[in-house]
């Protein structure tokens, strides 16, 4: 019940790349109800039941004057998660959560890296990236600052079209792997969360360039494929492409692993 109140509230008051990332975060917290051991009953202390109740009350208030995007509603699934668990365990148990707060403190620490994290380098880096991707497949691609060009066309690179949004996804992605599914060394924990986003940016300059080959194709309804696939749901769908690799360099990485470990 909780999870869904959360899931509306988000639906009704965040953009989508918010309602993306509480669906990822959520997700990663639902894994962990399956590691519960079978016989595990909710044993909360006196103390830990009032403070989860307020906990959750508060939510519940805060909640009724959440009208659109800002930091404090990036902490109420935190809260939420803390209130359950204050009704499940005394607050000197409460370390058995630890993988749970972990996974609900990235929405928060999301919001703070998009803000704070300044987009021109990544504008930038979106451009070259699609100009090499077009030379690549054969067109006389040239780039100026944040401007790609092809004959007949042409597309620039805004803040929002920096990827930003996308590299944070597959950080969170990348974050609640590490927690879940730890590889033998933290290092390669460590070099899978930044090989996340890094992959996200090079899918968004694929994209870039797929804007400009269909700003400069014949398409009857070329103004609409580029709307679609630039600011509508299409343009996630190369985000589910950089997910998608990066789960096969994850679990390829980690079936090695596991074979070199049976070959001891």
């Amino acid at each position: 019940m909780a999870a869904l109140y959360l899931l509306i509230l988000n639906g009704l008051t965040q953009p989508l790349d918010e309602r993306l990332n509480l669906l990822v975060v959520l997700g990663g917290v639902a894994l962990l109800h399956n590691r519960l051991s079978p016989g595990w009953q909710p044993r909360p202390g006196r103390r830990s039941r009032w403070l989860g109740v307020a906990l959750l009350l508060a939510v519940l208030w805060r909640g009724q004057r959440v009208l659109g995007f800002d930091f404090l509603s990036s902490l109420l699934p935190l809260f939420t998660g803390l209130g359950l668990a204050l009704l499940a365990e005394p607050i000197h148990e409460l370390r058995r959560f630890w993988q749970a707060f972990t996974i609900l403190l990235l929405l928060p620490l999301l919001r703070l890296l998009w803000w704070a994290v300044p987009t021109g380098p990544f504008q930038r880096a979106s451009a070259w990236l699609a100009q090499q991707a077009l030379i690549i497949c054969g067109y006389p691609a040239v780039r100026q600052d944040l401007t790609v060009s092809i004959p007949g066309s042409s597309v620039t690179v805004a803040q929002l079209c920096a990827g930003i949004n996308s590299m944070l996804l597959l950080f969170a992605v990348a974050a609640i792997f590490a927690v879940l599914f730890p590889m033998r060394r933290p290092w390669q924990n460590i070099l899978m969360v930044l090989v996340a986003p890094a992959l996200a940016l090079l899918v968004n300059g694929v994209r870039v360039a797929v804007l400009a080959l269909i700003l400069g194709s014949a398409l009857p309804n070329r103004e609409w494929w580029f709307e679609f696939f630039h600011l509508e749901w299409g343009s996630y769908v190369f985000s589910a492409i950089a997910m998608q690799l990066f789960l096969w360099c994850y679990v390829g990485w980690m079936e090695r692993q596991v074979a070199r470990v049976e070959s001891l």
